[in-house]
């Protein structure tokens, strides 16, 4: 078994500057994969939000997610908030997620899509704005609702969302932050609004529940916002771990408990591992880390978009918690993996993974090969 033979090697967590532009009929990348690189072309068209603030009108959400309320009153934001209007620059990208953070008090931010957001700049790339995508899989987003959300719902009534209207069609508007929050409010000048907190992954589903055309995030802040059209929220939700649970261990604050968990996550959890080769004349290799004292770490992915987001030319190949068992038990020169590297990441070491390592061999048509299995796949590339 080779699972490491020829292929590019990622060092921590840098990134280089491109990734795949044309698509291939090698990649061993699968046809889900391919679906995610579909929605390339959907990017580059539809990802950048307009430089004026988009007209906003309610929509009518009788199924809105009721996960993990809040509401929170702009009574206000319009008039004193310019100070905090800009959120703080991305904090450096560690294993370790940045601590909670309140930018307007009372209302959490996700400081993780605020901060990938924050370091966009005013023409961001595709893979840019796919690294916002993969953003929205962990933590809580705002939601805006025409009126007071709490008394509606208390009142039974339908939640009438603040949308964008677009020629593509309406967009529901999203916020990583009370900062963001307060600058669409200093927009438009509608105070008579109010906030509703929701996981950034149930608000991805309902949109595909409606006739929405995708969601704006972040709209009237700086230096860029980000629109995500349905057909690349439809692609990511189709990869997608429902629970999305390794995303949420490896960006929610951490414990004495999390390696533990995550080590058990890898047991049953949806798994990706990054593939390339130099050329079209070399084999297919796995990429792979070395740490500075020349220790051997496999990075693993909870997406196709944390491949992509490396900014490189690797390829997403789905890689199930059997093959990851098989892959260690052959190969003892593995030191251990590294989950989501482009970060927040976490490390575990081979003497934590023996749970995955004590799984049954994987079944024949997962045995890792010399040379993975070809379909017409590639992850998305970067705007020309």
């Amino acid at each position: 078994m080779a699972l490491f033979s020829r292929g590019s090697k990622t060092t921590g967590t840098g990134n280089d500057d491109k990734v795949a532009e044309e698509p291939t009929t090698d990649s061993p990348a699968t046809e889900g994969t391919d679906a995610v690189a579909a929605e390339t072309a959907a990017v580059e068209d539809g990802a950048r939000a307009e430089e004026s603030a988009p007209e906003a009108a309610p929509a009518e959400a009788e199924n809105v997610p009721q996960v993990g309320i809040s509401t929170t009153s702009y009574g206000g934001f319009g008039a004193d908030t310019t100070a905090q209007a800009a959120p703080p620059a991305a904090p450096a990208p560690t294993g370790e997620p940045p601590a909670p953070e309140e930018t307007i008090p009372g209302l959490p931010d996700n400081v993780v899509l605020r901060g990938t957001l924050a370091a966009l700049n005013e023409n961001p790339e595709p893979h840019d704005i796919l690294g916002v995508a993969r953003q929205l899989l962990q933590g809580n987003v705002y939601l805006r609702v025409k009126g007071n959300a709490q008394e509606l719902m208390n009142a039974g009534e339908a939640l009438p969302l603040a949308i964008a209207t677009r020629e593509e069609g309406q967009f529901v508007m999203l916020y990583s932050s009370g900062a963001a929050l307060a600058a669409a409010v200093q927009a438009d000048g509608d105070t008579e609004t109010s906030a509703m907190g929701q996981p950034g992954a149930a608000v991805l589903q309902y949109v595909l529940q409606g006739e929405f055309a995708g969601v704006m995030v972040d709209h009237a802040s700086a230096p860029a916002a980000v629109v995500l059209p349905r057909a690349l929220i439809e692609r990511m939700v189709s990869e997608w771990d429902p629970q999305c649970t390794l995303k949420k261990l490896v960006s929610g604050q951490r414990t004495d408990e999390t390696a533990a968990q995550v080590a058990e996550a890898l047991t049953t959890a949806p798994l990706w591992i990054a593939v390339n080769r130099a050329s079209e004349d070399d084999d297919w290799g796995v990429a792979e880390s070395r740490t500075d004292a020349g220790e051997r770490i496999l990075p693993l992915f909870s997406h196709p978009l944390e491949v992509v987001a490396l900014g490189r030319n690797d390829r997403p190949m789905p890689f199930s918690p059997a093959q990851l068992g098989q892959a260690l038990r052959g190969d003892e020169g593995i030191d251990g993996v590294v989950i989501d590297p482009v970060g927040p990441w976490l490390r575990l070491e081979r003497d934590q993974l023996s749970a995955v390592m004590a799984l049954p061999e994987p079944e024949a048509a997962q045995q890792i090969e010399e040379e993975p299995a070809d379909a017409a796949a590639e992850a998305p590339g970067d705007a020309d």
